[in-house]
């Protein structure tokens, strides 16, 4: 059967649960990052985990119709690895939208040296957009860190 592209693809099945891990090659929309394998465990297929990576300041991600229900989340957890370091902006609808909280990287000891970070995040409640805007904190603002998954909690 034929098919027309569009830049809009297929509906969402159902909202995200931002509750559980998520993988952070889990991406609606991006700027300027690309993936590549993850030495980190804990992939959902053993033989394929991917971490983001080629993040530089000015760079995002977001994911689609993420559903916080009606309590809403305090904090949020990301796994990283960092030679350089930066901040995850953590914003809700639009890349210009409200910042709910912000995640400070530092070096981890390696750009495959996993850390599980945590920072609070003011609550949110219903279905939203998340866009991860990175931040650079070093002068040259590129390779600050890679990203395996988050989750809110």
């Amino acid at each position: 059967k034929d098919i027309i592209g569009d830049r809009y693809g297929i509906s969402q099945l159902k909202p995200l649960n931002p509750y559980q891990r998520v993988e952070a090659e889990t991406i609606a929309w991006q700027k300027g990052i690309t993936t590549e394998e993850c030495s980190a465990p804990g992939g959902y297929v053993a033989s394929i985990n991917l971490n983001v990576t080629n993040i530089d300041d000015g760079d995002w991600l977001a994911v689609a119709n993420a559903d916080f229900g009606a309590d809403g989340p305090s904090i949020f957890s990301a796994n990283v690895a960092a030679s350089v370091g930066g901040q995850i902006e953590i914003r809700i609808d639009s890349p210009e939208g409200r910042v709910i909280g912000t995640l400070d990287i530092e070096s981890t000891g390696g750009d495959q040296e996993w850390k599980l970070l945590q920072c609070d995040v003011e609550n949110v409640t219903g279905v939203h957009n998340i866009f991860f805007m990175f931040k650079g904190t070093n002068e040259a603002k590129t390779n600050l860190f890679k990203f395996d998954y988050w989750q809110f909690k």
